[in-house]
């Protein structure tokens, strides 16, 4: 009976530490690290409810047949057209296997995988449409990805079945076509992403598996209010001969107000990736844009090169939070890919002939005065990896050689993050600079406030 007693009671100083822990992550979270208010929309983690989202439509009941052997792009793309013509609902893909080329979402149409549901991609790039579409931070003619939406309101992904890029065989042809020949490029190599959403906004990704990509896993594209819920993102890194290159879990390219909680990422490249276009004159592309109030939080990372990276096509980044992860195998916890070909517009520093000079937006006790831009990329303020708490950092970038600034505005919180200090670091590619990571608890902030 005294046993029972403890345990109950035990049970209960559990339950207290938990709602206590939530109520000060609730608190300490209603601020971004710019001082202004964190909306309530991003303190929401409820997933959507399939059946509040209209018919379903199960795909086996309209043509579809239970054949994992079976092309059936045009009679999938047949039911969520069918969808769209009533009205709206919830394309359903029942327990099995079915491939498939690129599928293009309506307005009013969601995805449902159910358990031991699998939509997998053809592994020929012929069955995936070259569109006018963006990657690499350009607007260009690209290919189609598996799972397509544009200009949706509202769209949603619901697992707790599986989006199957079946990449084997584009990873194994990127790899011979890097031996033979190793300046060949992304873009040479032709390979489909496996979600790729554009201009859409409401957007909800939950409880999914994002698995084998051809290329980058997801890519979201002008895209607000966006939640990836519970998601399983994931790509092999091994063997070298056939590891999935570039298989980035999340670009957000000129993205804002997203959620990124409880995710578990392992892929061969970075997870969440924050994009905003390239160039000389990227900044004068409309096209082109920030990246701003993003959370990551909760997630656990396997094998990644980086937990969040800017670049390496960045332009303008504020607002923007990592916290309470679990890296296991990361590379970095934080990679800063700085282009030096690529401006942004910011009055944290000023260039005067070789010279850039760090502006008052930085702390009285930095210990830096002048940086030659020729030498330095990146600037860690003095005692920035020493002190577990509040440590910053100031990017200073080169110039171009057209003499235009090139660094990134950032406001960016890496907080209480779980770490092995041996795997992981936090770093610049091209730095001086390479500092190793502290375990956690650790907070890390970039602080640049002046924003485009």
């Amino acid at each position: 009976m005294n046993r029972q007693r403890i345990r109950f009671l035990f049970g209960v100083l559990l339950l207290w530490t938990g709602v206590l822990q939530t109520t000060f992550a609730a608190s300490a979270a209603d601020k971004w690290p710019d001082g202004t208010t964190i909306p309530s929309w991003l303190a929401d983690t409820t997933r959507v409810d399939p059946s509040s989202l209209g018919r379903r439509y199960v795909v086996t009941r309209h043509g579809v047949c239970r054949d994992s052997t079976l092309i059936q792009t045009s009679q999938l793309q047949a039911v969520i057209d069918l969808a769209a013509r009533e009205g709206g609902g919830v394309v359903v893909i029942p327990r099995g296997v079915f491939l498939s080329g690129s599928l293009f979402f309506r307005p009013g149409t969601h995805l449902l995988l159910e358990r031991g549901a699998r939509l997998k991609g053809v592994d020929d790039i012929r069955h995936y449409p070259l569109l006018d579409s963006r990657m690499e931070g350009q607007s260009l003619k690209y290919f189609a990805a598996l799972v397509n939406g544009e200009g949706l309101d509202g769209f949603t992904i619901t697992g707790p079945g599986t989006i199957d890029g079946n990449g084997l065989r584009f990873w194994e042809e990127f790899w011979i076509r890097r031996r033979f020949n190793p300046d060949c490029t992304n873009l040479e190599a032709m390979r489909p992403r496996l979600v790729f959403l554009s201009n859409c906004s409401n957007v909800h990704v939950q409880d999914v598996h994002l698995i084998n990509s051809g290329f980058w896993t997801n890519h979201l594209y002008r895209c607000h209010h966006v939640k990836y819920l519970g998601c399983t993102i994931y790509a092999p890194h091994e063997p070298a001969d056939s590891k999935a290159p570039s298989s980035d879990a999340l670009d957000l390219d000129v993205c804002h107000d997203v959620l990124v909680h409880g995710c578990r990422i392992s892929v061969n490249d970075d997870a969440v990736v924050i994009k905003g276009g390239k160039g000389t004159w990227a900044d004068k592309d409309p096209r082109n844009g920030p990246s701003y109030n993003i959370i990551i939080q909760q997630c656990k990372y396997g094998f990644v090169h980086g937990c969040l990276t800017l670049g390496s096509e960045s332009l303008h980044d504020w607002n923007i939070i990592l916290r309470d992860c679990q890296v296991d195998q990361a590379s970095r916890v934080l990679w800063l890919k700085m282009r030096p070909d690529t401006p942004s517009t910011t009055s944290a520093w000023s260039s005067s002939g070789s010279r850039a000079t760090v502006a008052a937006s930085l702390p009285s006790d930095h210990g830096l005065s002048s940086i030659s831009p020729s030498t330095v990329r990146t600037c860690l303020y003095r005692n920035a990896m020493t002190s577990p708490f509040a440590t910053s950092i100031c990017i200073v970038a080169v110039s171009s050689t057209s003499g235009r600034p090139t660094n990134t505005a950032c406001i960016i919180s890496v907080s209480r993050i779980c770490a092995s200090a041996s795997l992981t670091r936090l770093s610049s590619p091209r730095s001086s600079i390479r500092a190793k990571y502290t375990a956690a608890p650790s907070t890390v902030t970039l602080f640049c406030p002046a924003r485009p």
